[in-house]
């Protein structure tokens, strides 16, 4: 009985300890690079080999600055000439949007700006970058007040509560930067490039007291509106539900280089007629300016090391898909179930069928998540959840296992001499026959 007892303590007590050490290591730099960077690689990994990789919605065209342009235009940039004219060019197709991932905060050729800001009138809806800071950057403009209020296009929110409740303990930033003030007003609109952790970002960024800044991404939809606690792009109803950074759902970064043309295609008439031919007042086009060696922002991902800005394009396709990933942010409450199922399973399994269980339990876990992954878009945080799992399990396993092989110790120790060697070990191996009650 007082074994019995102290096994209780023991379970209780490190059943604690197990949720307690692993929800701290879980929000610890460590934490979140083995379950972003290890864990989700082998859901993506997984995923791909079971066939299910999200496809690139055909509304997307992705232009790169790559190698072959920076050669043919000797410079690791355009001047605002030439990107008038390229913008010209894709606008005659009259797509839907032209995305580009640059602030253009310091650009080539001040002197052709006032064109640039004339032409917005020929040209498609043109969206720029920009970047948000804690600190203001000396001598630059902090553009800040222009996103102060909580209805930024494209984004709505149908009432201040709603605003309230989606960047509950989200933190404000004070300091926005962007397009040079001589060319600001040839965009249509602006909206941040941030990446953050391993291929996540923010949906929408609260700035000031009462402002935001959606990812650049938004402006390929129509609508975006935050509803009764979810956000709803288009009318339909996405699993993001507060400004908590999300995973950008990643396909292979050979899927995106096949749908990526070389800006210095245009040049040619092939590449005018292929514009002609594959470009149409639905489409978004998405500029990768930083596409050439020595210049490319590379990302650890998922996926391994892609381009940034592919990291954009997935969030584009998502926009016009509605393939979003959804997370759990409550990691909490997967630490605790599974460390309360680990001491359970510890506590009560038979002792010769424990390691089968624990076996049989962790590759079902693994199983379930990776199919929630793959078929249902569905990020669960398996490593943590694994460990929370298996460390109380196994400890109060051996644990039990240790105080058996103490009392059966004792026993032999006990009964010998009083019945044979023998007999004592079989007692111990079927301890059932035997009987402490009395009986005639």
């Amino acid at each position: 009985m007082a074994d019995r007892k102290e096994l209780y303590r023991f379970a209780v007590v490190l059943f604690a300890f197990s949720t307690l050490a692993v929800s701290v290591m879980a929000h610890t730099g460590w934490g979140e690079y083995i379950e972003g960077q290890v864990g989700r690689s082998v859901l993506f990994y997984a995923r791909h080999l079971l066939g299910q990789d999200p496809t690139l919605d055909p509304r997307l065209k992705i232009f790169a600055y790559d190698d072959r342009t920076a050669v043919e235009a000797e410079s690791h940039d355009f001047t605002l000439r030439t990107w008038t004219a390229f913008f010209r060019k894709l606008s005659e197709q009259k797509p839907k949007a032209i995305i580009i991932d640059k602030v253009f905060g310091f650009p080539m050729g001040k002197s052709y700006a006032e064109d640039f800001v004339a032409a917005k009138a020929d040209l498609a809806p043109l969206y720029a970058g920009s970047f948000f800071l804690d600190k203001p950057i000396a001598s630059r403009e902090n553009l800040a007040s222009h996103f102060a209020t909580r209805d930024q296009a494209p984004v709505q929110f149908a009432n201040q509560a709603d605003y309230d409740q989606f960047f509950k303990d989200a933190k404000a930033y004070p300091h926005v930067y962007g397009p040079a003030a001589s060319i600001r007003d040839g965009f249509t609109g602006v909206g941040h490039l941030a990446i953050t952790g391993y291929a996540t970002t923010f949906p929408l960024v609260k700035i000031g007291g009462s402002g935001l800044l959606p990812h650049i991404s938004l402006f390929a939809a129509d609508s975006v509106r935050v509803q009764d606690g979810s956000l709803f792009i288009d009318g339909i109803e996405t699993p993001i539900e507060s400004a908590e950074p999300i995973m950008a759902n990643l396909t292979t970064a050979e899927t995106f280089r096949e749908r990526t043309i070389s800006i210095s295609y245009l040049r040619y008439q092939e590449g005018i007629d292929h514009l002609a031919e594959n470009i149409g007042p639905e489409d978004i086009i998405l500029v990768l300016p930083l596409m050439y060696s020595g210049n490319v922002d590379w990302k650890d991902t998922p996926v391994g090391k892609i381009q940034g800005g592919y990291i954009i394009a997935a969030m584009i396709n998502s926009v016009l898909t509605g393939q979003w990933m959804k997370t759990y942010s409550n990691l909490t409450m997967f630490v605790l179930l599974s460390a309360l199922l680990g001491s359970l399973l510890g506590l009560y399994s038979r002792l010769n069928l424990f390691w089968l269980l624990f076996h049989a339990a962790v590759i079902s876990g693994i199983g379930a998540t990776i199919f929630l992954f793959a078929y249902m878009t569905t990020a669960v945080p398996w490593v943590h959840t694994l460990l929370a799992f298996s460390l109380p399990a196994v400890l109060i396993f051996e644990r039990r296992s240790s105080l058996k092989k103490s009392q059966a110790a004792a026993l032999k120790d006990a009964l010998e001499g009083v019945i044979p060697t023998t007999k004592v070990d079989e007692l111990l191996n079927n301890p059932k026959p035997f009987r402490t009650d009395a009986s005639e």
